[in-house]
């Protein structure tokens, strides 16, 4: 006997899409608040693309310019990144692993809102956004955290994905109910008896 496959509430490609998603989310949260006192030299105005393309420049043509905080206060900082970057990019993993059952998809948009809030915590506490603060001796710091890439992944994705996939999963949920409200049976009221 051959056990039948699972029944997933999406197809394939789109569970490996949501995995690969929620990855980039994790790897853009976890950045963004591991490297949120990380500065560097640069012009006013100009912005970093990625915190970790630019920290391997550095560390190839100028490695003693590399800004990073003490260890001491990286270390610090692990388990905060680890947790909002874990809660951040949740409701992606368990997006790709719904299935098609009654309470799966109530779950899984009671998530979200979850997922919402870790995001908002993990901007608020990883981004610094004020570009053009002159730096210590009057020289031009540019912050390494909110990079493009990680600004992109981090905040601007999930927060539109989730919105999207509160909404597609409003929409089973409600398609559940409507069916299990159409097909429960009728009941019959007694005839009175005389």
């Amino acid at each position: 006997m051959s056990a039948t496959p699972p029944s997933y509430q999406f197809p394939a490609p789109l569970r490996y899409l949501l995995c690969i998603v929620g990855v980039l989310v994790f790897y853009a949260q976890f950045t963004n608040v591991l490297l949120a006192d990380a500065k560097i030299d640069g012009e006013p105005g100009n912005r970093i693309l990625s915190a970790w393309i630019t920290l391997l420049d550095l560390q190839q043509h100028a490695p003693a310019k590399i800004p990073l905080p003490s260890r001491e206060r990286i270390t610090s900082l692990i388990p905060q990144a680890l947790l909002t970057a874990a809660a951040g990019s949740f409701s992606f993993f368990v997006f790709a692993g719904v299935r098609q059952r009654r309470f799966y998809g109530i779950a899984s948009v009671l998530c979200i809102p979850f997922s919402i809030v870790a995001t908002l915590f993990n901007a608020m506490s990883g981004f610094d956004l004020d570009i053009d603060d002159p730096g210590p001796f009057g020289l031009n710091t540019l912050p390494l955290s909110p990079g493009r890439t990680e600004v992109l992944f981090g905040l601007q994705v999930p927060l539109v994905l989730y919105l999207i996939m509160f909404l597609i999963m409003l929409c089973f949920v409600v398609a559940q109910i409507v069916t299990a409200l159409l097909d429960r049976p009728m009941s019959k009221s007694a005839p009175a008896s005389e």
